[in-house]
């Protein structure tokens, strides 16, 4: 434990004999601990047996705190001795909570004869209480895109001792409850809580409360302790991009494909297929939300509008004398204010007079940076039976080889992204859907019929 040291009487003192006064003491100061009980022998002296001997605690103090420590002493005189004992427990906390004593120095006079002296008496302070908390819990809320190594809580701050010492040394330590692994890192000195681990908030079963338990012990080897609660709550930060409303596509839909068909004059709305932009947030932010078109717009004959997200074409293809049969446009959605925070869709525009041998469009996840052409599906259709028929009567004569084999190739040539194949017979009109390197995306509607302009008709009227 620590020693405090409070010096409730002072003056300089000298060991001698004066007027038949002496002190056993050999020194000038007297200890007391504040928790000797009522009764000890603080200052023990003799005297001369016409000494007289007489003390006062009260000079240069208030009135209160001078009747206080004269009351906790007594004098008790003989005919050759003389004792000065505690009438009470000198209780420093007590001293300093009532009087708020904060001073090392009081005169005291003590009178034997005709001299007068002044000894110094020491209260040692005791360990009698814990550390304690200033409260049973604490809450605090840390965003959930805190930097790992970052200080969330300062221990050390809410945690006091009633003991009057000076330099005491305390120990911290924390314990989690309901995580499976540590996010927390407490430094034992310090007392400072520091984030171990990146807390998530929208994430999959995201851990958004975190109730710790706060632990302090003394150093000392007394082993008095004290614990408290801290409740740590993870607050949302906005940081999870916006996604386009696909069909059949949960969100975040990556990338999604959308089509539309556009005549070599035409200027005004393009319809999508399968349905026009429309964006989602699963944040609660209520961030509003801007499109852009990022790419492939290269003669700005195409322009979205940024809140709306209806697409359009203000110049036609003549205008501009654009050779191509289709664009590609790659359509940005993002927040207002977290442009970082962002998704993107694939818009494939077709020239109606320019197309070949096309069937229609229809919905298909890709990722835009390496679009791959997918190649038709060869099983499973009534498209095919003749061929087989045919093959079968001919003996599959070189001819009919060559033949199948220059048709796969002009399919292979006019497949876009990922086309989608138009099988006779089939219900729904056969569509059936792939994503990049052939992968499907099966739960995506099936559209038999292309939007152009502001109508949908069946891409075989448009041929």
């Amino acid at each position: 434990m620590f020693l405090f040291t409070v010096c409730l009487i002072t003056l300089s003192y000298f060991q001698s004999a004066y007027g038949g006064c002496t002190f056993s003491n050999n020194g000038s100061t007297f200890h007391i601990l504040e928790s000797d009980p009522a009764g000890t022998t603080v200052i023990k002296g003799t005297k001369g047996a016409g000494d007289n001997v007489t003390f006062d605690l009260r000079s240069g103090l208030t009135l209160a705190l001078g009747n206080e420590l004269q009351n906790s002493f007594k004098l008790t005189v003989s005919t050759t001795d003389f004792i000065i004992t505690n009438t009470k427990v000198i209780d420093l906390e007590g001293l300093k909570k009532n009087f708020n004593l904060t001073m090392n120095l009081i005169t005291v006079q003590i009178s034997c004869g005709n001299q007068s002296e002044s000894p110094v008496i020491a209260v040692d302070a005791v360990d009698e209480y814990p550390p304690t908390f200033t409260d049973k819990i604490y809450r605090i809320n840390v965003p959930e895109n805190t930097n790992i190594g970052s200080t969330v809580f300062h221990i050390s701050k809410y945690v006091s001792d009633e003991d009057v010492t000076t330099g005491q040394q305390f120990s911290y330590s924390i314990q989690e409850t309901g995580a499976s692994t540590p996010y927390f890192l407490c430094n034992p000195g310090s007392g400072d809580i520091t984030l171990l681990k990146a807390l998530e908030y929208d994430g999959h079963n995201p851990i958004r409360r975190f109730n710790i338990i706060l632990k302090v012990e003394e150093t000392d080897g007394n082993f008095f302790d004290g614990s408290s609660m801290l409740v740590v709550t993870v607050t949302n930060v906005e940081d999870v991009p916006p996604y386009f409303v696909y069909p059949n596509c949960p969100p975040p839909c990556m990338a999604p494909l959308y089509a539309a068909i556009t005549t070599l004059t035409y200027k005004g709305t393009i319809t999508l297929n399968p349905r026009n932009f429309k964006s989602g947030d699963t944040e609660g932010f209520g961030t509003n939300r801007l499109y852009f078109i990022s790419q492939g717009n290269n003669y700005n004959i195409f322009t979205v509008d940024q809140t709306s997200g209806v697409l359009s074409q203000t110049k036609s293809v003549n205008e501009v004398n654009a050779l191509e049969s289709e664009f590609r446009l790659i359509v940005k959605v993002q927040k207002e204010n977290h442009p970082d925070l962002s998704a993107i869709a694939v818009v494939v525009i077709r020239v109606k007079e320019r197309l070949k041998n096309a069937t229609t469009f229809g919905s298909c996840s890709i990722t835009p940076v390496t679009a791959q052409v997918v190649a038709p599906e060869e099983s499973g259709s009534n498209f095919f039976i003749p061929m087989i028929v045919m093959g079968a009567i001919a003996a599959v004569t070189s001819a009919a080889l060559i033949l199948m084999f220059i048709f796969f190739k002009r399919k292979q040539n006019d497949a876009v992204v990922s086309p989608i194949l138009l099988k006779p017979g089939m219900p729904n009109g056969g569509l059936r859907s792939h994503g990049i390197g052939g992968a499907e995306y099966n739960n995506r509607a099936v559209i038999n019929a292309l939007p152009v302009f502001d109508k949908k008709q069946p891409l075989s009227t448009l041929k």
